[in-house]
């Protein structure tokens, strides 16, 4: 009965769930912009402001795979409604805060929030859509997530430009309230089959391992990640991770069923979401600093320029997601990762010059290719476990992808930072904003090629899944 009701109102659940989704990828988008005025405001550095962005990432990453199973037990409507309350006050609190330090704090609040929403979201949509319209289901999620994003960033610019950046986090409130009385009102209520429980143990040393790694990569760019300190984080999340997997083997109802990453492709598929991922985080993070202090855009300008990647998300998502369901998952996503190979060799001819024009039709296939590959991408992982697992799924993916952007914020910033100090033979660590223009363009040059090796490789890995699909498929027919 349960299962019925969800399939009569699965294009509202669909709706409902990814209007959370909308609110998440809102708000990444408006801070983002928001960042170089926090700076300013705070009188703060770039290493200390982006972590307004990784306090958030941060608290995702670490309970998103906990939270998918955690629902599975529970219920995904009921754990989804507490994620949104939570995401909604976080918010509120985030405007109020006095100073960076508690704004960073807010930030780790709403990002346990945004995380309940993202992942559970994705469960809901496969569980409500038979697998022949599941691409489709996930395209429109996609397509409507990227619209937040689309928005944010010109949202975002047009509150900073106008009013202050408090703004950027008030406006979700009530925009935020009227999701979660649709959510309530349409989501049918998902009930589990039989007693379950769960795995304490396991929740807690993954919990530990994805903390100590995240807090390595993104603490590594002011104590070095040579450094004791920085190297005992690693160590110490390696040891949590280990004995993670040590757990869940002998676990009866784990917290990621370890069998599921037989087949190859749940792993291969995460695993060049993960690359991709950090790839676009480069983007994401660098490019407000290039745009307003290479280029001199103002804070409404830059979040018109930075809307041109989400925009192509938005057109190109659903026709993926048609096209997964008709031509299969695989040949539509090995697509998207050529086209975005060649979008970041495009980049890589920005210049201090660069003008409105030429930057849009630079970036312009990074959107058009991360449209075509991230649709085919969510279905083959979501369509890789069984149904009743599909919060897990969600989970996975939604942790793939954050601590893909969290890696790549850490990492590629980091990258950059002393990529500028070694192109102005710097002795000393400085603030790389201050640099040159064209000291802090090279630096990006240099991120970019980073990139151009990581979607090659991911390029590379998928085309291999899709030989050994081929012959396992030649072999079943002879």
């Amino acid at each position: 009965m349960i299962k019925d009701s969800i399939r009569e109102y699965k294009w509202l659940a669909l709706i409902a769930s990814s209007l959370g989704a909308l609110l998440s990828a809102l708000m990444y988008g408006a801070v983002n912009v928001a960042l170089p005025s926090l700076a300013k405001t705070f009188e703060v550095d770039f290493n200390l402001v982006q972590w307004v962005m990784l306090s958030f990432l941060l608290a995702s990453v670490t309970v998103l795979p906990i939270m998918g199973r955690w629902a599975d037990m529970v219920g995904k409507k009921k754990l989804f409604l507490l994620g949104y309350g939570v995401f909604i006050a976080g918010s509120l609190l985030c405007g109020l805060a006095s100073n960076v330090g508690l704004l960073i704090v807010f930030r780790i609040i709403q990002g346990l929030g945004s995380a309940s929403v993202t992942a559970l979201g994705l469960g809901i949509i496969t569980e409500a859509f038979p697998r022949h319209e599941r691409g489709r289901a996930l395209g429109f999620n996609a397509a409507i997530m990227s619209s937040g994003i689309v928005i944010g960033p010109s949202l975002g610019g047009l509150l900073v430009d106008v009013f202050t950046w408090r703004w950027v986090f008030f406006i979700v409130v009530p925009l935020g309230l009227l999701g979660l009385i649709f959510a309530q009102r349409f989501i049918a209520p998902d009930r589990p089959a039989g007693k379950q429980s769960f795995d304490f143990l396991g929740a807690v040393s993954l919990f530990g391992a994805l903390l100590l790694w995240s807090l390595g990569l993104t603490l590594g760019q002011d104590f070095g990640f040579t450094s004791t300190f920085i190297v005992s984080l690693f160590v110490t999340g390696s040891l949590a991770m280990a004995a993670f997997l040590i757990i869940e083997l002998f676990s009866k109802e784990p917290i990621v069923d370890l069998r599921l990453f037989r087949k190859p492709v749940l792993g291969i598929n995460l695993g060049v979401a993960f690359l991709t991922f950090i790839a676009i985080s480069a983007a994401v993070l660098m490019m407000p600093f290039y745009l307003e202090n290479v280029l001199g855009h103002n804070p409404r300008n830059v979040g018109l320029l930075m809307s041109v990647i989400p925009i192509f998300l938005v057109i190109v998502t659903p026709i993926a997601g048609l096209a997964s369901d008709k031509f299969g998952e695989l040949p539509i996503s090995l697509i998207g990762l050529t086209i975005l190979l060649f979008g970041y060799f495009s980049v890589n001819t920005l210049s201090e010059n660069t003008t409105a024009v030429g930057y849009l039709l630079r970036f312009l296939p990074i959107g058009l290719g991360m449209g075509f590959y991230q649709t085919p991408n969510s279905s083959a992982i979501m369509g890789s476990v069984p149904r009743h697992q599909s919060g897990l799924a969600g989970g996975l993916l939604a942790m793939t992808r954050t601590l893909g952007s969290s890696t790549g914020i850490a990492v590629l910033g980091t990258v950059w930072v002393a990529r500028v100090n070694a192109r102005a033979n710097s002795e000393i660590h400085f603030n790389v904003t201050e640099a040159s223009a064209s000291i802090q363009v090279a630096g990006l040059h240099d991120v970019f090629r980073v990139i151009q090796v990581m979607i090659g490789i991911a390029l590379v890995i998928s085309l291999l899944l899709a030989i050994n699909n081929r012959g396992n498929k030649e072999g079943l027919q002879n």
